[in-house]
């Protein structure tokens, strides 16, 4: 016996418990449907919600993260990026977006935002994104990220 499971557009005839050997070949392509799916939910360079501290009064470029918490898109795997952030530094909020898209040379990078925590940033060449702030109070950035991998 079995149970039709869907996935996307395909339909498979998934075994219940106790169904004889055979269906080795209809679970395997049901994995691969099921990892298909799920890695255009969250991709290799996508970043899902981190937060990392901000320092105070940074007049030099500081990479937003380190490490496995970094904001950085290497330009030899990632295409283009959309990051959604929020800061909180005390009394002052700021949420917004940074895109950027690798033309083949360099990175195009655009930010907005609404509210003002005295936050600026950039990307540096090698793909990190990069922050000041003004004096005020040290603070938390919030964020995450999808990416578009070359095609």
């Amino acid at each position: 016996m079995s149970i039709p499971l869907t996935v996307g557009n395909q339909t498979f005839q998934f075994p219940i418990e106790g169904t004889k050997p055979g269906w080795g070949e209809e679970v395997s392509a049901w994995a691969e449907a099921v990892t298909d799916v799920l890695s255009n939910l969250f991709g290799p360079y996508d970043i899902g919600n981190t937060a990392v501290a901000i320092a105070n009064d940074v007049s030099t470029a500081t990479a937003v993260g380190a490490g496995a918490t970094a904001l950085f898109f290497p330009p030899t795997a990632v295409r283009a990026f959309v990051v959604t952030y929020a800061v909180e530094r005390g009394t002052e909020y700021e949420t917004g977006t940074m895109e950027g898209l690798y033309n083949g040379v360099d990175w195009d990078f655009f930010h907005s935002h609404i509210g003002d925590a005295g936050m600026d940033f950039q990307m540096n060449a090698t793909g990190q994104i990069e922050y000041f702030s003004t004096d005020n109070v040290e603070g938390i950035i919030r964020f995450r990220a999808r990416t578009t991998d070359y095609v």
